[in-house]
């Protein structure tokens, strides 16, 4: 016995599943960040040597991610980004801070990193989610426990990326 299934049913099926299947988070930074893992680090490198793929820091790796993203900002200056987003940052509070579709970037008073997965799917930032970032080796994604041991530095600051972020001066 054939059974006959008409396209437009399958269209259809699949065009439900995506309906009515949990919300796919999109990070468009993480995006962005993700495709330059294994870059050797380099404490000073600029927009062109970390897009290049000759070296990273944590600060270059935000940076090339904002200006994949359409921002304007500045070249790489840990100082000046601190202070220019330390404005739009709210602390980090584990199982409370929300994400956002065109990125989180989190950082603290020696840091910086790109928020990378939310691992268990809850739309909030947790300890076993994942950031893209480069201190003293090259860029690697790694749970974010694995920062907050070593550097061990509080508190953590989240910028969301979206509307009304603006760019360090």
């Amino acid at each position: 016995m054939k059974i006959y299934v008409s396209p437009k049913y399958i269209l259809l099926s699949i065009a439900l599943s995506f309906l009515f299947s949990p919300k796919s988070w999109s990070n468009e930074a993480a995006k962005y960040a993700e495709a330059l893992l294994g870059t050797p680090y380099s404490a000073f490198a600029n927009n062109l040597e970390t897009g290049g793929k000759k070296g990273v820091s944590c600060i270059s790796i935000v940076q090339y991610a904002l200006d994949k993203l359409g921002y304007s900002c500045p070249e790489p200056d840990f100082k000046k980004y601190y202070e220019g987003l330390i404005n739009q940052a709210e602390e980090l509070e584990f199982g409370k801070t929300g994400l956002s579709d065109k990125g989180v970037i989190l950082f603290n008073r020696y840091h910086f990193a790109v928020f990378d997965k939310d691992i268990n799917e809850n739309g909030v930032i947790d300890e076993g989610d994942t950031i893209i970032h480069a201190r003293f080796e090259s860029l690697r994604a790694e749970p974010i426990f694995n920062w907050t041991e070593k550097d061990n530095a509080r508190p953590i600051y989240a910028v969301r990326l979206g509307a009304g972020f603006q760019c360090p001066e």
